[in-house]
């Protein structure tokens, strides 16, 4: 039971699925030099979970090399760390430290 409950928590839902997909078309967009839709997609993405990692990933390397935003680049990566730091401490509560 308690496996399935955990479980349940680690599954895509549709709105991750959704974002994945908003940040397949945005690295896509960039590749063929659309960089306003890139950017679009990117807002997309953020707007529809301003927590997640993956999104916030995208975000800093988005601004630090497309847009060369740095100071955007670095709030970006410091909420992605942050998001990070507390994944790190809920599988630490799992598997113990380092």
């Amino acid at each position: 039971m308690l496996l399935s409950v955990a479980l349940a928590r680690c599954e895509m839902t549709a709105p991750n699925i959704a974002i994945y997909e908003l940040l397949n078309q945005m690295l896509q967009a960039s590749e063929r030099g659309d960089l306003a839709q890139a950017e679009r997609l990117l807002k997309q993405a953020l707007d529809a979970d301003p927590e997640n990692m993956e999104a916030l990933r995208h975000a800093a390397g988005f601004s630090q090399i497309v847009m060369t935003d740095a100071g955007k680049a670095r709030r970006y990566a410091a909420l992605c760390r942050a998001q990070a730091s507390a994944v790190t401490a809920q599988i630490g509560g799992i598997i113990g430290p380092y």
